[in-house]
C-alpha cells in the first residue's frame, strides 16, 4: 500500500477533474472518490483538472452530491490566480454561492470562501509578472 501524501492527494484530484470535465465519464465517479476533494489542501500551479473541472457540468455533478464541505472543498481547490473558470461554470459557481451558502449556518463556510478570494486578490494586485514566475503557462488573455 502506498503512503498518503500531499502530492498524492493533489495528483488523485488533478486526475478526478479532468476526468469530470468528460460529461460521459463524469456520472461514473462515484460518492467516495468525490470525497478527495477534500484531502489536499491546495493543486499544484499548473494543473489541468482545476481549469478542465470549472464546467457547469462538473459544478452541478459536484452540487448534487448534497455535502457542503465537498463542495466548499472544491471551490477552494479551483479557485486559483492562474486558471480560466469557463462561462458556464461561474454562472453555475454564482448560484451555488448564492443558493447552497446562505443562511446563519452557512457563515463559517462563507468565511472560508472569501479568505480565499482575498488571497486571490492580493496575488492579482501583484501583477502578472509576479504570477507569471509562478505559472509559466499563463498568458494576458487569461487575467
Amino acid at each position: 500500500m502506498v503512503p498518503y501524501t500531499e502530492e498524492i492527494a493533489q495528483s488523485v484530484v488533478d486526475t478526478l477533474l479532468q476526468i469530470a470535465s468528460e460529461i460521459d465519464l463524469s456520472s461514473l465517479i462515484t460518492s467516495e472518490v468525490w470525497l478527495w476533494l477534500t484531502r489536499p489542501s491546495s493543486l499544484p500551479p499548473v494543473c489541468l483538472g482545476r481549469c478542465n473541472g470549472t464546467h457547469r457540468h462538473v459544478i452541478e455533478r459536484v452540487r448534487r452530491l448534497g455535502d457542503i464541505g465537498v463542495l466548499k472543498s472544491y471551490f477552494l481547490l479551483v479557485w486559483a490566480e492562474s486558471d480560466f473558470i469557463f462561462s458556464g461554470g461561474f454562472d453555475e459557481m454564482c448560484n451555488s454561492i448564492r443558493e447552497d451558502f446562505s443562511g446563519v449556518e452557512m457563515f463559517h463556510h462563507r468565511y472560508d470562501l472569501i479568505q480565499r478570494l482575498e488571497h486571490i486578490l492580493g496575488q492579482l494586485d501583484q501583477g502578472f509578472g509576479y504570477l507569471g514566475q509562478h505559472n509559466p503557462n499563463l498568458s494576458p488573455y487569461h487575467l
